[in-house]
């Protein structure tokens, strides 16, 4: 049962074909016709490939001032070369669109940019890569030849600015560098210059002195010891010496009675002045004696007698001396006490200039590290300078060269034709479908309701008269004129666009 049902199933779908087939030969052919126009009128584009590739350098390493990320250098130089003001120049040597006067250089250069594309790819094969170094260039244009000599210009440009990018680059990095070396030479002759000024204000409080003003320290404080000590050893001696010279007369003979002579007057002074307070009635009298006696001599001759006790000469000698080392000895000792006094304020002022000077010394070897550092960077930077400007280092290079394509990118003819067939042969099926189902015309049994007992006795085929025929004829005669026009439009549409 099965079977049957399966070819009476095949059979009536041949009948609707046989019945039907005016609409798929009618409207699958317009539905190609119609795809066949617009493939051919569609404004045609041809698309031109240029592969460019990242280049590494052979031979000997040196590292590049410039950044060598393949995706990095093709992505900063396409957005530096798609640019109007960039493709204007372009433009201006060879016109891209000469068959459209009214477009300007910057309509134009706009429409470069937008029929332009770029696609990492493998360099050897073409196919798309993501990871590679190398990227393919597309333009479109509707011209061949003019696709492909634009994207050999933009290939070119492509090339030249990236050079003329990295040489640039390495040597404004150089510049760079050599300005920032001059500058921290500058600050490191500034801060020296602070350090010996600094040196030569705090001198022995500096902290490389803190050792030596120690010791000096020292040895000043002994010798201020040792003269204090010699200083009072002298000043008992004098004392002793004056006792001893107040108690001698300075003259063998006595000029007359006790309170004439003015050497005893003076010495009886001394022991009165020892014995006795300065209110008492015989130190009075003896400095009356002895003021008197001065007066004497003042108004006298202008002579005055000299002593002639070699006792009193020896006594005198020795004071002198032991005044004039006593002199000597606070001399010294005044310069030792200066000593200890400078000494002491250096060891205390060390701390707070070793704390100064210790902050600039600091800045000096962070500054010398800048520094070192800087002059190793622009020895680099010359030398990649030199790499770029020679280019040995880094480049892009035309792995493919762009030739006129013979067949149009877009739009995609072959594609849009048969699209069309698929789309006329489904729109047939869909429109015989409808008309077959609401059709409530009786052809066979099958199409008759079932009555239980009833039987088929025959049927009755279709009658068509001469005027059928000829109403028919006409019908297809001008369904065929319609066809023919429409297949001569679409034929002229494709010689012309073809051309």
């Amino acid at each position: 049962m099965a079977g049957e049902d399966s070819v009476r199933g095949m059979g009536g779908l041949a009948s609707i074909l046989r019945r039907r087939w005016h609409y798929l030969v009618t409207i699958a052919p317009a539905a190609v016709l119609v795809a066949v126009y617009l493939a051919f009128s569609l404004p045609t584009l041809y698309k031109s490939t240029a592969i460019v590739m990242l280049e590494q350098p052979f031979g000997e390493k040196i590292d590049s001032t410039v950044g060598s990320s393949g995706g990095k250098r093709i992505e900063l130089v396409k957005g530096r070369v798609m640019t109007v003001k960039a493709l204007e120049e372009v433009i201006k040597e060879y016109d891209p669109y000469p068959n459209e006067p009214g477009l300007s250089d910057t309509d134009k250069a706009n429409r470069i940019i937008e029929n332009t594309s770029f696609e990492h790819v493998d360099p050897v094969t073409g196919a798309v890569d993501g990871a590679s170094s190398a990227y393919a260039l597309y333009y479109e244009n509707p011209n061949p030849v003019r696709a492909s000599d634009i994207t050999q210009r933009l290939a070119n440009l492509f090339l030249a600015y990236n050079t003329k990018t990295r040489t640039e680059a390495a040597t404004d990095t150089a510049a760079f560098l050599e300005e920032q070396t001059k500058a921290l030479t500058q600050e490191l002759q500034e801060v020296d210059a602070q350090i010996a000024q600094m040196k030569s204000k705090y001198g022995e409080s500096l902290p490389e002195a803190q050792s030596q003003n120690q010791f000096g320290l020292t040895s000043a404080e002994r010798e201020l010891l040792g003269y204090q000590r010699d200083i009072r050893t002298q000043e008992e001696r004098e004392g002793q010496l004056q006792l001893q010279l107040n108690q001698i007369s300075p003259n063998l003979i006595s000029l007359g009675g006790d309170l004439t002579d003015l050497a005893k007057v003076r010495a009886a002074l001394a022991e009165a002045e020892q014995n006795y307070t300065p209110d008492h009635p015989d130190v009075k009298r003896l400095r009356r004696a002895m003021a008197d006696l001065i007066a004497k001599n003042a108004a006298g001759n202008g002579t005055v007698v000299k002593p002639n006790n070699p006792e009193y000469l020896r006594v005198e000698a020795q004071l002198t001396a032991v005044r004039r080392e006593l002199a000597a000895l606070r001399a010294n000792a005044a310069q030792s006490n200066s000593d200890v006094a400078r000494y002491t304020s250096n060891l205390r002022n060390t701390p707070a200039v070793e704390k100064e000077i210790s902050s600039v010394v600091r800045r000096r070897e962070s500054l010398q590290t800048q520094f070192f550092a800087a002059q190793e960077k622009l020895r680099n930077a010359r030398l990649a300078q030199s790499f770029e400007t020679e280019s040995r280092g880094e480049k892009f290079t035309l792995a493919r060269a762009p030739y006129p394509s013979r067949l149009p990118s877009s739009p995609n003819r072959v594609g849009m034709i048969l699209l069309g067939f698929v789309i006329g042969s489904a729109l047939a099926g869909i429109v015989v479908a409808i008309i077959e189902s609401s059709d409530p015309t009786v052809r066979d049994s099958d199409d008759l309701p079932t009555f239980p007992g009833a039987t088929l006795l025959g049927s009755i085929p279709v009658i068509l008269t001469a005027v059928d025929r000829r109403k028919r004829a006409l019908i297809w005669g001008s369904v065929a004129g319609v066809y023919a026009v429409a297949i001569a439009f679409v034929g002229f549409t494709v010689v012309s666009g073809g051309a």
